[in-house]
């Protein structure tokens, strides 16, 4: 009896299992068939999702402008680098590297991209022991440059396999580095495609119109894979920027340059030629300088508007020009030399407050006297003297557009400042000021703006999108008083 009631339960529960089973598929019978009805779940429409997961977005890059110099020679250009990997697992339908073709290999790699076999061969080895698909050679196999990539598709190494990274050539090399600038690779998060982005200089400051925008190629898909929409975006590529600096100009500049730094071994250095009649900077170096195609180290900084510094004597000429223009200026009048007592304070002339003695202000100039300019200063009146600083746009940015302009600072509060600043000590410029406002000394009395971009290209319609004019920013002194001052 106990075996019977058992058998009869076992019996019960199979039949209610597959009770539920036939129920369980009935249940999803119909739910397919509504689904396959309506195209709906839960109010959702499944086949606009199905569009929306199947729609392929081919991405077209834009392509980075270049950087000029005034008349078309090429500064900075895209180009490519490129990391090497080497397929060494068997392949049914591609070539890879054989344990027998190692060190054959290995010796290739090694001629072409230097260290030692024995690397090459190491990593070529691991890789077949450990049943890898690939391997890579680290630093060696990465960054390398077309033609490196050239040569190595020459050779023919069967397995070999190359991926390209965008990147930025500068071809002169040491050329205006800090004012070119540098650029990164970085990975676009919205794309996930690597890019070349400006990081310091006009690929910085102008990175937006060099980068240009994506195109896409867009094609959606319905439910049966069928082709249902389409939608393009064209690409735009970046704009090509003119610089104003001169090929021969720049390359005599950075010899020189390099011959000071040798010779003088400087903490820093700036060079700048610029042309008054139009403020176009037709040379400009500094050092330190880097070679970006190279390198680059985050430690450096744009001396040209980055770094405001004390102007020392070349302040005095814009004294010189004040004093004259606000008619405080005797060339023939003397005075002694040496030190100058302000209230418990002195001023002292650069050889050690010996002076030349009594001779005139004419002598004073051209002995870059301390204690000549701030008797002028006195002359003037610290009121005027101020304005004479505001007049020639000093603590003021130069609209440059490079990145991190400083505008400088003074110290003008008591009587001792006031007269340092005559002779540069207690006001901090930046060089790019300093340029500015000795346009209207070379002048005729107009300052005029400096700039280093004369004109933007858009490539896609070859039209100039900007060109670059001469604009005045001041009038800071009459044409006589920059010719007296020259002659002076």
């Amino acid at each position: 009896m106990a075996r019977k009631r058992q058998s009869s339960k076992s019996q019960t529960a199979t039949f209610l299992t597959f009770g539920a089973m036939v129920l369980a598929i009935l249940g999803m019978a119909s739910v397919y068939a509504r689904v396959a009805t309506t195209h709906k779940v839960d109010g959702r429409d499944l086949k606009a999702q199905t569009q929306q997961i199947y729609r392929s977005q081919n991405i077209i890059q834009a392509k980075r402008g270049a950087i000029y110099d005034s008349v078309g020679n090429v500064l900075a250009e895209n180009a490519s680098t490129y990391t090497i990997a080497a397929v060494v697992k068997k392949q049914t339908d591609g070539d890879y590297v054989k344990p027998k073709q190692v060190t054959h290999v290995a010796k290739l790699l090694k001629k072409q991209l230097g260290g030692k076999t024995s690397f090459y061969a190491t990593t070529l080895r691991d890789g077949i022991k450990n049943e890898q698909y690939q391997v890579e050679f680290s630093t060696r196999g990465s960054n390398l440059s077309e033609s490196d990539h050239k040569a190595l598709v020459k050779l023919n190494i069967k397995g070999l396999t190359f991926e390209s990274h965008p990147a930025r050539l500068y071809p002169n090399g040491q050329f205006a580095s800090d004012l070119i600038g540098y650029t990164k690779t970085v990975t676009d998060s919205k794309t996930g495609l690597d890019k070349v982005e400006g990081f310091i200089g006009i690929e910085a400051a102008l990175n937006q119109k060099l980068a240009g925008k994506n195109g896409i190629k867009q094609t959606s898909l319905d439910a049966a894979d069928k082709e249902a929409t389409k939608g393009t975006k064209a690409v735009k590529n970046g704009y090509d920027i003119y610089t104003t600096l001169n090929m021969k100009l720049q390359q005599l500049l950075e010899t020189k340059m390099d011959d000071l730094d040798e010779h003088l071994d400087p903490e820093q250095a700036l060079a700048v030629v610029v042309d008054t009649k139009t403020g176009n900077i037709v040379a400009e170096t500094q050092r330190p300088t880097f070679n970006a195609t190279k390198g680059f180290t985050n430690s450096w900084q744009n001396l040209l508007v980055q770094s405001a510094y004390e102007p020392g004597s070349v302040m005095k000429g814009i004294t010189l020009a004040a004093a004259i223009d606000s008619g405080n200026w005797d060339a023939s009048a003397t005075y002694k030399s040496g030190t100058l007592k302000i209230g418990s304070q002195k001023v002292t002339d650069w050889n050690d407050g010996v002076g030349w003695g009594t001779i005139s202000y004419s002598d004073g100039i051209a002995l870059s006297s301390n204690v000549a300019m701030a008797m002028t200063e006195q002359k003037m009146g610290a009121t005027t003297w101020r304005k004479y600083i505001n007049k020639f746009k000093f603590l003021k940015s130069t609209k440059s557009g490079l990145l991190g302009e400083e505008v400088g600072n003074i110290q003008f509060r008591y009587p001792i400042e006031q007269a340092d600043t005559a002779f540069g000590q207690g006001i901090k410029v930046t060089p790019l000021q300093m340029i500015q406002a000795y346009t209207a000394i070379a002048g005729d009395g107009t300052e005029i703006q400096p700039h280093v971009i004369s004109k933007i290209v858009d490539p896609n319609t070859h039209k100039i999108v900007y060109s670059a004019k001469r604009k005045q920013v001041a009038k800071p002194i009459s044409a006589k008083t920059a010719l007296a001052t020259r002659k002076q």
